[in-house]
C-alpha cells in the first residue's frame, strides 16, 4: 500500500493528509482526488465513533432509513492504540455482512450497475483484518471511478513525529510539498507556524443540488450513497470539481513566522 515518492524535479506536488476512513464523504473524496499525493495519517490515536470504521448509509426501499454500516474492530492497546494497529474483528464474518448489508441498501438503485461493479472490486479487499488498509483500497477503488490514482504514502512510514498542526507541517516539508490541501476541519487546528515555501490552499466543497428521500442533506452521508443515486459520470464530475483556493489572511502569517501555541488533536 505504502509507496516510494519521487519529488525531484517536480514543478509542484498538491498533498492532502487524512486519516483513512471507511466509505469517505464526498468532500474528503472530492480532497483526496484533487491531490497528488495521499499521506494517510496512521500514526495518530484511533478515536472510537469518527469516520474510520463507520459511513452512513442511506436504504434505497422502504422508509429510505440511514444507518451506520460500522466495521467491528479491536484495539489491540486499549485506548492508546493508533490508527494503524486497529485490527478487524473476525474480517471473515465482516467482509460478507458488510458487503451483503450494501447490497440490500441499494438493491433498488437506478444505478445499481455501478454498485455492483463496486462491490465485487470491494470483495477481496474485505477480507483484510487491518482497519487502515481496508478504509485506504476500497476509498481507492471510489477514486478508481473518477480515473484518479493519487500516490498513497503512510505517514508511520515515515521519520515524522509532532502533533496536530507541528505534524502536518513537518510531513508537507519531509514530503517537499508545493501546496497543503486543507479542509474546514483543520481550521480548529491548523496553524501557520511551519508552513513556510507551502502554498496552504482551502477547500470550498459545494454540496450537490440533488436530495433524494432520506437524504436532507450531503455532509456527513458517506460518497457511495451519490453512487447510487445519480451514476458514475456525475459522481466522477462531482470528484473532479475541487476548488480550492488559498486564504490571505493565513498565508500572510505563514510569510510572518510567528510562535506556535499549544497543540491540539488533528482529525
Amino acid at each position: 500500500m505504502s509507496q516510494t515518492v519521487e519529488t525531484q524535479g517536480k514543478q509542484s506536488l498538491r498533498v492532502a493528509i487524512h486519516q483513512p476512513n471507511f466509505l469517505p464523504r464526498l468532500k474528503i473524496l472530492q480532497k483526496l482526488a484533487y491531490s497528488d499525493l495521499w499521506c494517510i495519517l496512521d500514526s495518530v490515536q484511533y478515536c472510537n465513533r469518527e469516520w474510520q470504521n463507520r459511513a452512513r448509509i442511506v436504504n434505497m426501499h422502504g422508509n429510505n432509513r440511514s444507518f451506520w454500516l460500522s466495521v467491528p474492530v479491536h484495539r489491540p492497546r486499549g485506548l492508546g492504540t493508533l490508527i494503524r494497529e486497529v485490527i478487524v474483528d473476525k474480517p471473515y464474518l465482516t467482509g460478507p455482512l458488510v458487503e451483503k448489508t450494501l447490497r440490500h441498501a441499494f438493491r433498488h438503485a437506478p444505478h445499481w450497475t455501478a454498485i455492483n461493479d463496486l462491490l465485487s472490486a470491494f470483495k477481496p479487499l474485505l477480507a483484510t483484518d487491518n482497519l487502515t488498509r481496508l478504509c485506504v483500497e476500497t476509498t481507492c477503488e471510489l477514486l478508481r471511478i473518477a480515473n484518479r490514482q493519487p500516490t498513497v504514502l503512510l505517514a508511520s512510514s515515515l521519520p515524522v513525529t509532532g502533533k496536530a498542526s507541528n505534524l502536518i507541517a513537518s510531513l508537507c516539508r519531509y514530503l517537499k510539498a508545493t501546496t497543503y490541501l486543507a479542509d474546514s476541519g483543520a481550521r480548529n487546528y491548523l496553524k501557520p507556524a511551519g508552513f513556510e515555501g507551502i502554498e496552504v490552499v482551502w477547500q470550498n466543497w459545494h454540496e450537490p443540488m440533488e436530495l433524494c428521500p432520506g437524504i436532507s442533506s450531503w455532509r456527513n452521508m458517506a460518497g457511495i450513497n451519490y453512487l447510487a443515486r445519480v451514476g458514475s459520470e456525475q459522481f466522477a464530475q462531482h470528484l473532479l470539481s475541487g476548488e480550492f483556493a488559498p486564504e490571505p489572511t493565513f498565508q500572510n502569517l505563514v510569510q510572518t513566522p510567528i510562535s506556535s501555541e499549544g497543540d491540539q488533536s488533528a482529525n
